[in-house]
């Protein structure tokens, strides 16, 4: 029988093999395999973070990485789509054995998954030539987040991403109601003032009354109704032989008209301004022009009939009323009519008949009318100001007429003349409007809103699917009261304003 000591001889060797069995199977092999796995993931980064790099620039806009490829989309001036295709072909993991720690593992399954994913919609957006951004950007944050799971699991720092937070815009909907609208047509031109646009909204018809920086005005109107601005309680109704104008309820109807009469065809209206008390509705039809003053208020109104071949109306929420008609000798005539204020004879400048044969597009800044032609923009006042580029009429400011010469060339008119400004990149679906003289550009891409003054860009988060409101491939004009800027938007669900600082 072996004594004590000799037991306990045994007993502690034992102990040490054990314990270094332990150590061996618990602390060293896994401390190997994390090395290993450590050695592979830094390579793995230097290669995507060369990709990045590629995508972003060295040094992105944005902390956020979809937001940091918005925006080097929105700056550039020109993107080659497929510049960054041999590094991302390079960034899938290379073969090899795997690390035997599930935890790790399992991040390079998640890697591998989002490789892919932003693989197929990189090559898609080579394909379709930058079309696919807010798709592309979504999958590049997936990868970054995979990227980030990763470099945990092996027990490496996180990245330190550049750039900062983007302010975030204002959303302000334009519904009627609660109920979003499901069309806009973006087909009337900003004045002074504001704009009205009409859509629908459920199975409404409705007027849309746009001012900077105000609650959209969203009213509810039958076909053929235009209600009068700044007071939209009440409008006017274009019948088969007349006009009726009165108080208008929620649903657009007019309980106790005014008839407005006008003989020969079926009348249109052209505006309709004032209040319910004192209003003017000017309508028409092949070969005449009525003007109906002192509308509501018990009153009678006086209707002054016209005859013309042409005519074109405007109007802005001051209550003014811009009237431009050619009469039966193809000569241009114009004036500005407002309610308790004489009215105002523009001169039409020296050649009047090429200007009436050729009228395109009118609107209001705050001290004379600006109309489109042929030749150029006319600035109609007490003097005529000649054309000067020619121009395709955004809009007006209270300061001045806005025109598009040409792709991402714009021109700005005021008494000092008209001159022309290049734009944002030609490729961006921009929006302008003018402040102090100077234009100001806005286009979206992938949830980041751009906005560009003297030549300088500042960023706002946006909706992800947002985009500039547009009919005909021409987005709707900002606003702007000199204190924000409101940038008319669609997204999947609602039409917006998108509202920023001016400056």
């Amino acid at each position: 029988m072996p004594d004590a000591r000799t037991v306990m001889i045994f007993v502690g060797v034992g102990a040490v093999v054990g314990g270094g069995f332990y150590y061996f199977k618990r602390v060293y092999q896994p401390k190997q395999a994390l090395a290993a796995a450590q050695v592979e993931v830094r390579e793995w980064d230097a290669r995507w973070n060369a990709a990045r790099e590629c995508l972003l620039g060295p040094k992105p806009a944005s902390a956020k990485t979809a937001e940091a490829l918005a925006i080097k989309e929105l700056t550039a001036e020109k993107v080659e789509h497929g510049a960054c295709t041999s590094r991302i072909a390079n960034i899938s993991r290379k073969d090899g054995p795997e690390t035997g720690i599930d935890e790790v593992e399992g991040a390079w399954s998640a890697v591998d998954a989002a490789t892919s994913k932003f693989a197929r919609e990189y090559a898609t957006n080579v394909t379709r030539e930058g079309d696919n951004g807010e798709k592309l950007g979504e999958a590049l944050s997936k990868l970054d987040a995979a990227h980030d799971r990763l470099l945990s699991a092996v027990e490496l720092p996180a990245p330190k991403r550049e750039g900062g937070t983007l302010p975030a815009a204002t959303i302000v909907p334009i519904r009627d109601g609660k109920t979003p609208l499901k069309e806009l047509r973006i087909d009337m031109l900003p004045s002074a003032g504001g704009v009205t646009y009409y859509g629908a909204a459920g199975d409404n018809q409705v007027e849309i009354h746009l001012v900077a920086n105000a609650a959209p005005q969203v009213a509810r109107v039958r076909g053929g109704m235009m209600r009068a601005v700044p007071d939209a309680s009440w409008g006017a109704l274009a019948g088969d032989k007349s006009v009726q104008a009165g108080a208008a309820d929620a649903e657009g109807l007019i309980a106790s008209p005014v008839a407005l009469e006008l003989k020969g065809g079926a009348p249109a209206l052209a505006a309709v301004v004032g209040t319910a008390q004192s209003g003017i509705v000017v309508y028409g039809n092949e070969d005449k022009l009525a003007i109906a003053r002192d509308v509501g208020g018990g009153k009678k109104p006086t209707i002054e009939v016209t005859p013309i071949t042409l005519a074109m109306a405007d109007r802005d929420f001051d209550g003014r009323v811009l009237v431009l008609w050619r009469d039966l000798k193809s000569k241009l005539h114009g004036k500005i009519v407002q309610p308790g204020q004489p009215d105002k004879v523009l001169a039409v400048g020296d050649d009047p008949v090429e200007a009436a044969e050729s009228m395109d597009a009118v609107c209001l800044t705050r001290d004379r009318a600006w109309l489109s032609t042929g030749s150029g923009m006319v600035g109609l006042g007490d003097t005529a100001l000649p054309g000067g580029v020619s121009t395709h009429l955004l809009g007006c400011t209270p300061e001045a007429a806005i025109g598009k010469t040409g792709p991402a060339v714009y021109a700005i008119c005021t008494q000092a003349g008209c001159r022309e400004e290049k734009g944002t990149p030609s490729r961006l679906h921009a929006t302008v409007t003018a402040q102090n003289g100077k234009l100001i550009f806005a286009a979206i891409r992938g949830g980041v809103l751009a906005v560009w003054r003297d030549g300088a860009a500042r960023y706002f988060t946006v909706p992800g699917d947002a985009e500039l409101a547009s009919s005909h491939g021409a987005p709707a004009m900002m606003l702007s009261d000199g204190k924000v800027l409101d940038i008319v938007a669609q997204t999947e669900a609602d039409y917006v304003i998108l509202r920023v600082p001016a400056s």
